[in-house]
């Protein structure tokens, strides 16, 4: 954490994107808050151990060790600038706090984190300011202090990834050319009609929805598949609803993999194209 009083490129990176938030018009933000793709994940805060912000479209989780937890809902949003609301004791009051993202190339950090609504009292970063409900909440009148330049280093959280029990298992698929897709804890083998198996690694997941990867499918290229996987309790015929949510770029395998330089970072809300966008079906049964 920093509260330094000189003025990094950051800080002058973030005063640029208030002028921006401050001067807008409120026509291009109404109450629909919705956060970008690239910043939906669970960050953890590289200085202060325990502590962790999970983001979602809506809304931001803070979770602080040994600290009550914070629930926040996103109720405007500019660029990369969020003003969150939370429920707060006291009768006409309402916990506002203002926040930014902004990109960093920082040992240990993808971005940092600048509080931009006043100091309140808790955690420097994420504590509620009580405002009074007689007091109209905008983006522009609350979230113009960048002057309290505290700022934090968050990085992507470090996730296992593995597979549910019930999908370990070997099943039969809709999926085009393939005869069976195999699931282990940390693996899926895709078996095509001619018995050629591709296995994949679990490389990143997040809830239902998953990267998987194949290293080296060809020299100094791996293969990445992005695919969102949900149990389908009562149905009579299919146990598992699977459906791809990359754009793949690979002939050899019906147009599902995408290529990317060995080794290089797949993240999943910024380079799985289709998440979160109607994807077609497919299904796995025994």
């Amino acid at each position: 954490m920093r509260t330094s009083m000189g003025w990094s490129k950051d800080a002058w990176f973030l005063v640029i994107l208030v002028w921006f938030a401050f001067y807008s018009p409120l026509s291009e933000t109404k109450s629909n808050c919705s956060t970008p793709l690239e910043i939906r994940d669970k960050w953890y805060f590289r200085d202060e151990p325990g502590t962790m912000l999970r983001v979602r479209k809506k809304s931001m989780v803070f979770k602080q060790k040994g600290q009550k937890t914070i629930r926040y809902k996103c109720l405007e949003a500019k660029g990369q600038t969020f003003m969150l609301r939370t429920r707060v004791n006291g009768v006409g009051l309402h916990g506002i706090v203002c926040i930014g993202f902004v990109s960093v190339d920082e040992p240990g950090a993808d971005y940092s984190l600048w509080r931009l609504s006043q100091r309140a009292s808790g955690h420097p970063l994420m504590a509620p300011l009580l405002i009074s409900s007689s007091v109209t909440l905008s983006i522009n009148t609350l979230c113009n202090g960048a002057q309290t330049k505290t700022q934090y280093f968050i990085h992507r959280a470090k996730k296992t990834c593995r597979f549910p029990t019930t999908l370990r298992a070997m099943w039969q698929t809709t999926i085009q050319g393939a005869w069976r897709l195999s699931f282990s804890k940390y693996g899926m083998h895709y078996i095509t009609m001619n018995r050629t198996t591709l296995h994949f690694s679990c490389d990143t997941r997040d809830k239902d929805n998953f990267i998987l990867r194949t290293n080296n499918i060809q020299t100094g290229i791996d293969g990445v598949l992005c695919l969102h996987i949900i149990p389908l309790h009562g149905d009579p015929h299919y146990k598992y609803q699977i459906s791809r949510t990359n754009l793949g770029n690979d002939a050899s395998v019906f147009q599902m993999v995408t290529h990317v330089p060995h080794g290089t970072k797949f993240r999943m809300y910024k380079d799985c194209e289709l998440i979160e966008s109607p994807a077609r079906p497919q299904f796995l049964y025994p």
